[in-house]
């Protein structure tokens, strides 16, 4: 849903174009593992897998990302927005 922007989801309203919006943090390798861990997607697939996703990326990660080494990474966020008022069905 998100890699295509929300398209798929049913808006009530008319779009709107949303600027661009990024969230950045530093993390530690451990962080980031960690990170992984919150994600109700990592969970399910340990459910229906019997294992970790991120055991894939583990070793190349590694090889790039030192144990102690702090990275800044940076992801969109992802905004689907409309006007309300310009809702032809919506009461005020």
């Amino acid at each position: 849903m998100i890699e295509k922007g929300y398209a798929d989801i049913p808006f009530p309203f008319p779009l709107i174009a949303a600027p661009d919006f990024y969230v950045e943090k530093s993390f530690s390798r451990s962080d980031l593992f960690g990170l992984f861990d919150t994600w109700s997607a990592t969970q399910r697939y340990i459910a229906d897998h019997g294992r970790h996703p991120a055991e894939d990326i583990t070793a190349p990660l590694v090889a790039v990302w030192g144990e102690n080494e702090v990275k800044t990474l940076r992801w969109k966020l992802v905004v689907k927005a409309g006007r309300p008022h310009e809702a032809p069905n919506l009461r005020r």
